[in-house]
């Protein structure tokens, strides 16, 4: 496996290419922030479980197939034991080096118009690390002459911290099993509330949330907190991000994924106005952008 390495400040990130562009391990000085390989095959057999895969659409869509402006798209079945698409046309791709220096990471990959999104597009990925935070900016471009439906996210696998809390909405949305699809449908939170302090080691957790702005200690905040003790986390997003989905697996397997998405589960075919799904188009020559945020605070 070819890979990628950049140093800065306390900041030390492995990278990828040939697996999806992805960041497969990020440390603080000698922290560990995500869950990462110890070995390729790892990487081969959990394709979601290591580092941030970029999801492009990002989660399920039912049967893979949507219509947009009189139009039919199909994406790949690729769960075909639930009838879905699952994840998106470029986690499974190379992805090219475009710029490396000690303190920025640039990754791209242009896909081809027959991929499912009927047009072909480039997305690029600029990792830059400056003092305690590393920024992620993401540019999608649409290269067709029709407009691009749209929706992107991250599979975000960090270690599982003491105690985590999400900006989180007062419902949630209702995912119907065992096809884990969204039907549109808002509910109550039970005892488990992400929008408050959790232990993520003692539950399973999958749910699925619209993302909003909190005010924590005293500033508007919109993302994840993760405690690790003498560390803390802030995953932030930019209001590109309007979900969560938050999925741990299994509590043994000792990650948590915060998930920020620009669309909802099955976005393109769900019967709800595109402000509340996100489902969005990329027109013809433009480009679509968004950032996420990690910084580090160090605790005595």
């Amino acid at each position: 496996m070819k890979t990628l390495t950049t140093k800065e400040g306390g900041w030390s990130a492995l990278f990828a290419p040939g697996y999806g562009g992805r960041l497969i391990r990020l440390r603080w000085n000698e922290f560990d922030l995500l869950r990462h390989p110890e070995r390729e095959e790892e990487l081969q057999e959990g394709q979601f479980v290591f580092g941030i895969p970029v999801l492009l659409p990002p989660n399920r869509i039912d049967a893979g197939t949507f219509e947009f402006q009189g139009r039919r798209y199909q994406l790949p079945l690729n769960e075909p034991q639930r009838g879905n698409h699952l994840h998106g046309l470029v986690f499974d791709r190379a992805w090219e080096v475009r710029d490396h220096s000690a303190s920025s990471v640039t990754l791209g990959c242009r896909v081809e118009g027959s991929a499912g999104l009927g047009v072909p597009f480039d997305v690029e990925i600029q990792y830059e690390f400056s003092g305690r935070t590393m920024i992620q900016r993401t540019t999608v471009r649409n290269e067709g002459s029709t407009p691009m439906p749209f929706g992107i996210g991250f599979h975000t696998v960090f270690r599982s911290p003491r105690r985590a809390r999400l900006t989180a909405a007062e419902f949630r949305w209702e995912i119907e099993r065992p096809r884990f699809l969204a039907n549109g449908r808002k509910l109550p939170w039970g005892q488990f509330n992400p929008d408050n302090w959790f232990d993520p080691s003692g539950q399973v957790i999958s749910c699925h949330f619209p993302m909003e702005t909190k005010e924590i200690d005293g500033k508007p905040f919109r993302g994840a907190l993760l405690d690790y003790g003498t560390l803390q986390i802030r995953y932030e997003s930019g209001p590109e991000f309007r979900h969560w989905c938050l999925w741990n697996h299994d509590p043994a397997d000792g990650f948590l994924c915060p998930e920020p998405m620009s669309w909802m589960v099955n976005a393109p075919n769900l019967p709800l106005p595109p402000e509340v799904t996100g489902f969005q188009a990329i027109a013809p020559h433009t480009a679509w952008s968004g950032v996420n945020r990690i910084t580090v605070e160090e605790r005595q």
